[in-house]
């Protein structure tokens, strides 16, 4: 009985180590289906599609199972084996050491796997990335499925812990505790761009000070603008700004180191290379309704200015209407007294009366054609100006050599009237020239978009003007206070002021309200006691502006003056401070007029007080220039009579014309000649000048 006890707890024994050897031998094939899935996996031969996923989820909970089972095995062998000796209990203990390690092998490789497995799962299927800082579009995705969330069997709680032998328990967690790996994925949108994007509304995006930069203009931090001086514009480089903030910035650039250069990227850039803008999706400030109440405004200023100049001229036209009133009662008493007398004390009157006249009689001056001077033979000739300093006329004529074509200016020595030097100006037809108040320097308008300024001491250019894309038909120099300013007017009726020696800057661009017509002429008035900062008078084909320096010096302030026109020509007389102005014949006025007057100020509001006006021709095809002489205290009118071909001269004092003669070339400029001891007029036709000699006689 002892041995059949004996041999039955053996064979008992045996079955137990058999059925452990076998549970082991079990768990070494799941773990070698684990490392050869594993191994799978690593090589891509394992797709990431959902039935892969199923199949990864089943071994998972293989694997558990093995770990839940073989602690109750162990657990079933023990109860049985407690009543064994000692030595069968150290073999159980060390058996039991082995498949703890074996479980936490399981464990490890399990985790791993599972991790292995999420990070596969969260690459294959679409997620959402990053936004971008390059600003490029991120597709996004729905988030990864959680493994609880799948179908399949279930893991309870029970399932999941195993009673280890040291009373600690191990949770296996198929889900990854590392944050899961996001790819970005290559967008086919636009590249990287400069252009600013506004904020989304659910507060992702640029912040604010990423939303300003390019909204704003650079130079002054301010919103740009539709339409107005703060409008958008680009330079060549292609950087943005606003309108009048580059306009200025490239004005005081050229002013205080000579050269005009973008303020961003420094390339060269100049006025002519501004280009406006017309963005639909710039963020711009809309100021429609303000530029709108601004133009209103100053045609009100405009309209209340004019009112202002014709009640000034309403007013000094009453006070000289009283003047003679008053004179015609004081004639008309003295007429009514010499009659109550009876013819007394008439023959005293009389005597009164031819000792004023004898007071008043002027020397009559005359002229008479004292030389001809053949310039060309092609026709050609348009202006004149007498050099006094370098005693020569300046003449414009057309070129004759024929290697160098085009116009310049021919010199002509006053003492011996003969020809001298040609200096060659411009491609096209000469309009004005004028000379500084040293006389060493030259201007030249010609009917090109440029014009030259020329040093006399050496005959060679010393600089050119360009203010736009018009010609430029008439330029004057100022003197005394502003001898380095001068001014240009164009055929689109701006006037352009430069100094000189900043060829490529434009100090002040004068466009007048209502009128476009091309400038003529332009004339500086110095300073005097109603305009103490003096000015610059501008002509045009159908008005007349007085612009007055203000306090600064800098400032003007425009005026219409009361004349009608149309005019073709101005002459300002700096001596005497007279004006004459030539107008052609019109509806209002069927003969031209020679018109001469004196600026004066009424009220604070600039005038002109007409002294006499001469009548001319009745027909004007050609326009020419007229010219004042100033004889002694009298002041002479020459101009050219077009429909009776006749050269007229006219007496201010006596206010009448004094003499006529034949001419049968147009005469289209005249001007005076100074000289120690005799005066001459200048008379210039398409190919010659004729020298007329003044001379007075009692008569």
């Amino acid at each position: 009985m002892p041995n059949s006890h004996g041999e039955s707890q053996g064979d008992h024994n045996y079955v137990a180590r058999r059925t452990r050897s076998t549970s082991s031998d079990d768990s070494n094939i799941q773990l070698n289906n684990i490392s050869t899935r594993r191994t799978r996996l690593r090589r891509g031969q394992v797709g990431n599609t959902d039935h892969d996923y199923s199949s990864l989820r089943a071994l998972s909970e293989e694997v558990i199972d093995v770990a839940e089972n073989e602690p109750n095995t162990e657990q079933s062998e023990e109860q049985e084996n407690s009543h064994e000796e000692d030595n069968n209990v150290d073999e159980d203990a060390a058996d039991g050491e082995v498949e703890v390690n074996d479980l936490a092998e399981v464990e490890e490789e399990v985790n791993d796997l599972a991790e292995e497995a999420q990070q596969m799962l969260t690459e294959s299927l679409p997620h959402e990335q990053p936004t971008s800082d390059e600003g490029s579009e991120i597709a996004v995705g729905p988030e990864p499925t959680p493994l609880d969330a799948l179908p399949g069997p279930s893991i309870g709680a029970d399932s999941a812990a195993t009673d280890m032998p040291n009373n600690e328990v191990s949770t296996v967690n198929l889900v990854s505790p590392s944050p899961p790996k996001k790819r970005k994925r290559l967008s086919t949108g636009t590249p990287k761009s400069n252009t600013p994007r506004l904020k989304s509304s659910d507060g992702n995006g640029l912040d604010e000070d990423e939303e300003d930069e390019g909204l704003i203009c650079p130079i002054c931090l301010d919103n740009w603008e539709m339409s107005g001086e703060h409008r958008l514009v680009s330079l060549r480089c292609g950087h943005l700004f606003g309108d009048s903030c580059i306009r200025r910035w490239l004005a005081e650039s050229a002013r205080q180191s000579g050269n005009k250069a973008c303020p961003q990227c420094k390339a060269k850039a100049a006025i002519r290379d501004i280009r406006c803008l017309y963005a639909k999706r710039v963020r711009a400030i809309d100021r429609s309704e303000e530029h709108r109440l601004r133009d209103q405004l100053e045609i009100e200023r405009c309209r209340s200015q004019s009112l202002q100049t014709e009640v000034s001229a309403l007013k000094m036209a009453h006070q000289l209407v009283t003047i003679q009133m008053k004179n015609l009662q004081a004639d008309n008493d003295r007429m009514k007294q010499i009659l109550r007398n009876g013819g007394v004390n008439s023959f005293s009157y009389e005597a009164s009366f031819a000792k004023n006249k004898q007071l008043l009689r002027l020397q009559m001056q005359r002229i008479y054609l004292e030389r001809t001077i053949e310039l060309t033979r092609e026709a050609g000739c348009r202006v004149l100006i007498h050099a006094e300093q370098h005693s020569c006329i300046l003449a414009s004529q057309k070129s004759a050599q024929g290697l160098f074509p085009g116009y310049g200016v021919r010199f002509i020595d006053m003492p011996t009237f003969r020809t001298s030097t040609f200096l060659h100006a411009s491609s096209k037809l000469l309009r004005d020239i004028c000379l500084s108040a040293d006389q060493q320097l030259l201007a030249v308008a010609s009917m090109e978009t440029r014009s030259k300024l020329f040093d006399l001491r050496n005959r060679q250019v010393a600089s050119t003007y360009e203010p736009g894309d018009k010609m430029v038909w008439a330029c004057a120099m100022d003197r005394k206070e502003r001898v380095n300013v001068l001014y240009l007017g164009s055929s689109s009726g701006s006037t352009y002021t430069y100094d000189m020696r900043f060829p490529e800057n434009i100090l002040e661009e004068y466009k007048t309200e209502g009128d476009l017509s091309t400038v003529i002429n332009v004339a500086s008035v110095s300073p005097c006691n109603d305009f103490p900062h003096g000015g610059f008078l501008v002509c045009k084909l159908q008005s007349l502006w007085f612009y007055e320096y203000t306090d600064s010096g800098i400032t003007t302030m425009a005026t219409r003056l009361p004349l009608d026109g149309p005019f073709f020509s101005m002459r300002y007389d700096a001596v005497h401070e007279t004006l004459l102005v030539s107008a052609r014949c019109s509806v209002r006025h069927p003969q031209s007029r020679y018109i001469v007057g004196r600026l004066e100020k009424v009220d604070n509001t600039t005038t002109l007080n007409v002294k006499v006006t001469f009548h001319g021709s009745k027909a004007t095809p050609v326009m020419t220039r007229c010219a004042q002489v100033a004889v002694e205290a009298n002041t002479l009118v020459a101009g050219y009579i077009q429909d009776v071909k006749q050269l007229a001269l006219f007496d201010v004092r006596r206010e009448q014309r004094v003499q006529s003669m034949p001419a049968q070339e147009v005469i289209y400029d005249i001007c005076p000649v100074y000289t120690s001891d005799t005066t001459y007029l200048a008379g210039l036709s398409d190919t010659k000048c004729r020298m007329y000699k003044l001379m007075s006689s009692d008569t």
